[in-house]
């Protein structure tokens, strides 16, 4: 293939990717492209392309592969190093869109298998959290409700960790929590745990193998995939805590300031 054909087939390629991305950033509500890369995917994209996520800051990958191919190259060999470049940028960012495919977008799910409904809520645990050592921890609360007219028992349970970087983990056990929990119609059991994860994020989807009492039979209740991901630190969050801040540097005042 020669140089002007790889030029423009990678240029596609970066389009493509381009907007693969922004849909990506919408639906696991990221609002910048630095959030979804990893430590080390970071490191290879500024060696490729130095001060590329500055440059991305309220633009598009799109916008950025614009410039860099409109910019012309000193000589063969320069065009020959930046063509290879352009390459190993874009297998980088094809294989993050692939693992952020299969990410659930919220910390959050919910769903309903012949009659048992779980909702799950997944959280980061700053405080047994130390990214230093690579361990992440997220607790999530479950609930697992009984919709059907007969009761029904849950008796063990499965479960998929994946990190961002690919890495599964499939654990299975008997029960959970401890307990084989028995809900009648109506009822409701509910337990927290936690996962640890070596990368900042990931998700986790399973089943619950359930036994109907009457009947005897046997089925699995989908457990939806949830995001494990760090809380978004916002503007408004920013605002809270200053105002937060505020008065409790009055409620400080007033009471250094209130007689004995």
């Amino acid at each position: 293939m020669s140089a002007r054909s790889l030029a423009r087939a990678t240029f596609r390629g970066f389009l493509r990717a381009s907007r693969v991305l922004d849909e990506q950033l919408s639906r696991t509500q990221a609002s910048q492209a630095s959030e979804v890369f990893t430590e080390r995917e970071h490191e290879e994209l500024t060696e490729i392309l130095p001060r590329v996520f500055e440059r991305l800051k309220g633009r598009t990958v799109a916008d950025v592969a614009r410039e860099e191919y409109r910019a012309a190259s000193a000589s063969e060999e320069h065009l020959s190093d930046r063509l290879d470049a352009a390459l190993r940028a874009l297998r980088t960012l094809r294989m993050r869109l692939e693992r952020m495919r299969v990410m659930a977008p919220s910390p959050c799910s919910d769903a309903t298998t012949r009659g048992v409904r779980v909702r799950v809520k997944a959280s980061l645990v700053p405080a047994q959290t130390a990214p230093v050592m690579e361990r992440y921890v997220y607790a999530y609360e479950v609930e697992i409700e009984n919709e059907n007219e007969e009761a029904v028992q849950v008796v063990s349970r499965r479960w998929r960790v994946v990190d961002e970087d690919g890495n599964a983990e499939e654990i299975e056990g008997s029960g959970v929590v401890g307990e084989q929990p028995t809900l009648a119609k109506g009822e409701k059991f509910s337990y927290t745990s936690a996962t640890v994860l070596k990368r900042i994020r990931g998700s986790m989807s399973g089943t619950y193998v359930c036994v109907s009492q009457e009947t005897k039979e046997v089925f699995e209740a989908e457990i939806a995939p949830f995001a494990l991901t760090p809380p978004r630190f916002t503007k408004e969050d920013a605002a809270a805590d200053s105002e937060d801040d505020e008065d409790d540097d009055i409620a400080a005042l007033t009471r250094e300031s209130a007689p004995l």
